[in-house]
């Protein structure tokens, strides 16, 4: 699963933003300078190694479970390598006493907890669930059903999916960082639109979960609607093919668009929340194909400085449909007007 933004928080919280190791305690955010932004020295190190074959990773916590607050402790780099060069020595009980009187150390130092440090951690709450709904860590695999031959999406993560603009709107938001909480509502008002287009012409009875039926097995498909019914008058059998290839690629366009906006939210988290978020695993991916020759490929796509100034990048479905020729990356083009009324703004 990776370390959650709310472990993130606590860990750096509670360490005071200083190295556990025993009397170690140097600061691990360089400050910001005239021309250079802040520079983060500090590593989240594992008690128990993420994987059975790292330093201490004999143990009987799950591989799961490994990524949690109490099996991590916040070192310097140096002191990081010392551990985990030196196992034997720096054992899990070790380390788990340096952290314990370090944090005890810092809670009597610093004694209260900043508002700001409290909505850090309640935005970092909100943004856990948030990222599980849109599962960043299988970002790829699932849109990868979407962006290929055969459009389509699990009855499962559709599911999850439509739990987030209510989860969204709902919230307290702490109104303390406008741009992070501004990267949010634009990626809801995609994620809208898209569900609109795509639910326009889905196969008849895939919402429906039959007695038994696993929602992880069970996909929910684009509907090849001009094949429904036979036409004699060939001209309008291509007219609706044309409809069905406009439809597809309308999807797969929203599928990018959904896809921008998650990345613009992962760079506001690193400058707002955690500016260790995502440092391995960068930005979102989406993998294209089949294409003629059978091949995928993959594609990292984003707004661009201009679009990123705006308050809301995302303009709405009508205008999105004029102006995603000038993304990084898109499908199709033109407008189609039925769709027009799924506009709910």
């Amino acid at each position: 699963m990776g370390i959650s933004l709310k472990t993130h928080k606590l860990l750096w919280g509670r360490s005071g933003n200083k190295c556990a190791f025993e009397e170690c305690r140097n600061d691990l955010i360089a400050d910001e300078t005239e021309t250079d932004d802040e520079s983060i020295i500090g590593e989240e190190a594992h008690i128990v190694a993420k994987k059975e074959d790292g330093p201490r990773g004999k143990s009987m916590i799950p591989i799961e479970e490994r990524d949690r607050y109490d099996n991590l402790i916040l070192l310097c780099r140096k002191h990081h390598k010392i551990i985990d060069d030196q196992p034997i020595h720096y054992t899990v009980e070790r380390l788990k006493k340096f952290k314990k009187e370090h944090e005890a150390w810092i809670q009597k130092s610093l004694k209260t907890v900043s508002e700001k440090d409290k909505d850090d951690l309640k935005y970092a709450t909100y943004l856990d669930k948030i990222i599980e709904f849109l599962d960043f860590e299988n970002w790829n695999a699932w849109t990868s059903w979407i962006l290929g031959a055969d459009q389509s999406i699990s009855y499962a993560k559709l599911k999850e999916l439509e739990s987030l603009p209510n989860y969204v709107v709902s919230r307290f938001w702490p109104g303390r960082y406008g741009q992070l909480e501004n990267a949010i509502f634009n990626l809801k008002a995609v994620y809208n639109d898209w569900k609109r287009v795509f639910y326009t012409h889905i196969r008849e009875g895939d919402l429906e979960l039959e007695s038994g039926e696993d929602p992880e097995e069970k996909s929910v498909r684009t509907e090849a609607f001009y094949k429904l019914v036979y036409h004699e008058d060939k001209n309008v059998y291509r007219k609706l093919l044309k409809q069905y290839e406009y439809h597809l690629a309308l999807v797969e366009d929203l599928t990018l668009e959904l896809t921008r906006a998650s990345n613009l939210l992962i760079e506001r988290i690193r400058k707002e929340i955690s500016p260790m978020y995502r440092e391995e695993e960068g930005k979102l991916l989406v993998t294209v194909g089949p294409n003629m020759e059978l091949n995928f490929q993959s594609y990292k796509v984003e707004y661009n400085e201009e679009e990123k100034q705006l308050k809301f990048p995302y303009p709405g479905l009508k205008k999105f449909m004029k102006i995603r020729e000038k993304r990084d990356l898109c499908f199709g083009y033109g407008e189609d007007i039925k769709y027009f009324p799924l506009e709910l703004e």
